[in-house]
């Protein structure tokens, strides 16, 4: 029997957020007393055991793989709200089960070893707000006539607005679709690494990444086809994305990005080059048809050593264009350019 004791995370009884913590085995270790209010479940009752006796859906592979991951090294995974209404069920007065926000990440124990840490944001009134919103946003484009109406509400709404457009920024620099960062996390990130460049005199660079030919595969196989493409392609480019402090975002539609501090320009092209010759080994299964597809990737990088007279934007612009001449040259390629050498090279 696992003793509480054990794992000493009382700090995390005084957070408003769910916690409770994993070990290789699914058995829990720690469940705070938050935990214990929305679920009537006492740490005395759960802690030592496994947590599918009580929620056996934890066995489901959309659940364990990613868990287990995490309890590798792995990167931090979220069960978004979008995709995953909750993680544990948990009730409202009305029956209806909150709705939840859950990051898992990986913490170090001297005797434990790698343990799951699991953090759940009841976004339940978030989203219901959400939907309120969007509600009113339709309303207003399709009733003209009762636009000033509804614009008098907002105003009245305004601080409340604003109070939910601030706890969304939070939870939204994940894209939803792929669960790798989205563009704004892009933007936030290359800031940050580009600022951190300047300072310590390294390079910096950037591959931008287009899947070829996607609106035909989208218009040939379907929307659903084209998510789960767009799922595929960038698990495959995050498992190969080793380096801690390179990252991977969603730029937009069918665009990626990977931004590598302190990276140059011969070590971009190598990294791009991997990434273009693993999505050529992709065989992507086509739902509701007895069909396998091979999908290919078009790139652009380019590499910066920042002085502070240009900025991010600068490097985004010319991996754009080292991108827009790999596919005018034929798609599958990987274009580089250097914005201080303003040199240009297509490698095969």
């Amino acid at each position: 029997m696992i003793e509480p004791t054990d794992l000493d995370l009382t700090l995390l009884d005084h957070i408003p957020m769910g916690f409770f913590v994993l070990d290789g085995d699914m058995r829990v270790h720690f469940w705070n007393k938050l935990l214990e209010g929305w679920t009537n479940i006492k740490q005395i009752q759960i802690v030592g055991k496994k947590i599918t006796e009580f929620y056996p859906h934890f066995d489901l592979p959309k659940y364990s793989k990613r868990i287990q991951s995490v309890l590798r090294g792995g990167s931090p995974t979220v069960f978004s709200s979008q995709l995953h209404q909750f993680i544990i069920p948990i009730y409202q007065q009305n029956g209806e089960k909150r709705t939840q926000h859950t990051t898992v990440t990986s913490i170090q124990h001297e005797y434990l070893g790698t343990l799951a840490l699991f953090a759940i944001q009841d976004v339940t009134d978030l989203s219901c707000s959400m939907k309120k919103y969007r509600r009113m946003r339709d309303q207003a484009l399709n009733e003209i006539e009762e636009r000033k109406k509804i614009e008098l509400t907002l105003i009245k709404e305004k601080d409340k607005v604003e109070v939910f457009a601030a706890k969304l920024k939070l939870l939204s620099t994940i894209d939803s679709l792929t669960e790798i960062l989205n563009r704004r996390g892009f933007d936030e990130y290359l800031t940050k690494e580009y600022r951190r460049a300047i300072r310590e005199k390294k390079p910096i660079s950037l591959i931008m990444i287009d899947i070829d030919f996607f609106k035909k595969f989208n218009d040939t196989f379907g929307h659903q086809a084209g998510d789960d493409c767009l799922r595929i392609v960038a698990q495959k480019l995050q498992s190969i994305t080793r380096s801690s402090g390179d990252m991977l975002a969603r730029y937009g539609g069918e665009e990626f990005a990977i931004i590598l501090p302190d990276t140059t320009l011969h070590s971009a092209i190598t990294i791009a080059n991997r990434n273009r010759i693993s999505i050529e080994k992709l065989a992507v299964k086509i739902p509701f048809v007895d069909k396998i597809q091979t999908i290919t990737i078009s790139s652009g990088v380019s590499s910066i050593v920042p002085d502070g007279s240009s900025n991010e934007e600068t490097l985004i612009k010319t991996a754009d264009l080292a991108l827009y001449q790999a596919k005018l040259d034929g798609r599958n390629l990987v274009v580089s350019k250097t914005v201080l050498r303003n040199e240009s090279s297509i490698l095969q």
